[in-house]
């Protein structure tokens, strides 16, 4: 299951985690000025801008996504930052402060895509139970079940007709 990591201020993040989880996606969320540590493994990181001059944590978070293997960006931009921001260098996306939730994960789900080749599209969620079909993995509560072959159609059937 996809990681992302929200960074910024409390009210420009407002709403997303819950719209990214409805895409089973396991999210992390840290503010500026916050002693907790960056999670390790993360595939996206959505970073406010302006926390750029309030955390040097967020400088990290760049820094990261820049190296060749690194997580996916996408920056939530200001009306104040925008003249500062340059769309070829900072991130794989961006979208303006004030961005409805659906436009933030399908911006996500396009990084991810580009990535790793991962379509949230493709994942059923039942309870604590997730599916995930275009990479036929199982995770419950967040952590991985290694099934066989059978095992895995088998709960997928179970899952796709539960009704």
């Amino acid at each position: 299951m996809p990681h992302v990591l929200l960074f910024g201020d409390e009210t420009a993040l407002a709403g997303y985690a819950s719209a990214l989880e409805a895409q089973a996606l396991s999210i992390s969320q840290r503010l500026p000025g916050e002693s907790d540590p960056l999670p390790e493994n993360v595939d996206a990181v959505v970073l406010h801008l302006p926390s750029l001059t309030e955390d040097t944590r967020a400088r990290q978070l760049i820094e990261r996504a820049e190296a060749e293997d690194g997580a996916g960006l996408v920056l939530i931009v200001g009306p104040n930052h925008v003249a500062a921001f340059d769309p070829l260098r900072d991130a794989d996306e961006f979208l303006l402060e004030g961005a409805s939730a659906d436009e933030l994960t399908a911006r996500v789900r396009r990084v991810l895509w580009r990535l790793q080749r991962h379509d949230s599209s493709n994942v059923l969620r039942c309870g604590e139970l997730v599916m995930d079909f275009a990479n036929y993995t199982v995770h419950i509560a967040g952590r991985p079940v290694e099934l066989t072959f059978k095992e895995y159609e088998l709960l997928r059937f179970l899952a796709v007709n539960r009704h």
